[in-house]
């Protein structure tokens, strides 16, 4: 009887399976044990919190404006619209700031740039909420007493430190939904209806003071320049912009911005 031969690949396969199924269910174990830590956490703070909640009354604890533990006032409303307003603040700058500059690093930035700031993004989203607290203590308060006034507690501060708190987040959701979307998607046009263009002019319209009306006077139709600057910022951008048209139906300007390589 020939002896059993030993196949590797068959090996190797069952082991790679088999560490596979290993780290999924130590996996799914760790996500079990941090959904059911947070489970816990929060019954802890309703049961012991809401001793205390309905022996002041729900409604004055809610609704109340002062809060005064010495004098036994426990009202949080405004602690609730400050929460509020600084959360509105944080995202209206924050989102401006992050769409805008994941923008720019999935269209405009090349590569080498690109791999600059990636890490500094991602070392921001690895900093500790508190280390942000820190800073906003440390550098943000002073800076608004000293430019603005007062104390510098104030709701700017909390503005600015929950903004930059959520640039990590933004930046990098927008910037991966940018990059999903098909090149021939990132196509901006403008169509009108009109007279339309003759097509012995669309290959000179982007050249400086053309027009294909000559016996327009300037101040009727302006200097020729617009289509020349428009098509000069597009180049600058390694883009390129092209006109359709057709006599008495309308025309239409396509704009296609490229990926940088550089």
């Amino acid at each position: 009887m020939a002896p059993r031969q030993f196949n590797i690949r068959r090996f190797k396969t069952n082991t790679f399976a088999m560490a596979s199924g290993t780290a999924e269910k130590l996996f799914f174990l760790c996500a079990c044990v941090s959904v059911l830590s947070v489970l816990i956490i929060t019954i802890y703070i309703f049961v012991n919190g809401s001793l205390a909640i309905f022996k002041i009354g729900f409604f004055q604890f809610i609704l109340g404006m002062e809060w005064a533990p010495g004098s036994e006032q426990f009202g949080i409303l405004p602690m609730i619209v400050a929460s509020m307003l600084g959360i509105a603040g944080a995202l209206a700058t924050g989102t401006c700031i992050g769409i805008f500059t994941a923008v720019f690093l999935a269209e405009i930035a090349p590569n080498w740039l690109v791999k600059i700031f990636h890490p500094a993004i991602e070392l921001m989203a690895g900093i500790p909420s508190v280390v942000y607290g820190f800073f906003g203590l440390i550098v943000i308060v002073p800076l608004i007493s000293k430019y603005f006034g007062g104390v510098g507690n104030s709701l700017l501060a909390v503005i600015i430190i929950l903004g930059i708190m959520i640039l990590p987040t933004i930046i990098n959701i927008s910037e991966a939904a940018l990059r999903a979307v098909p090149k021939e998607y990132k196509w901006a046009s403008l169509k009108h209806t009109g007279i339309g263009i003759p097509s012995e002019h669309t290959d000179r319209i982007f050249e400086r003071f053309y027009k294909v009306d000559k016996g327009r006077s300037r101040s009727m139709d302006g200097t020729g320049l617009g289509l020349s600057i428009v098509k000069h910022i597009v180049n600058l951008y390694s883009g390129d912009i092209r006109v359709e048209s057709q006599v008495g139906t309308g025309t239409e300007f396509i704009i296609q911005l490229k990926q940088p390589t550089n």
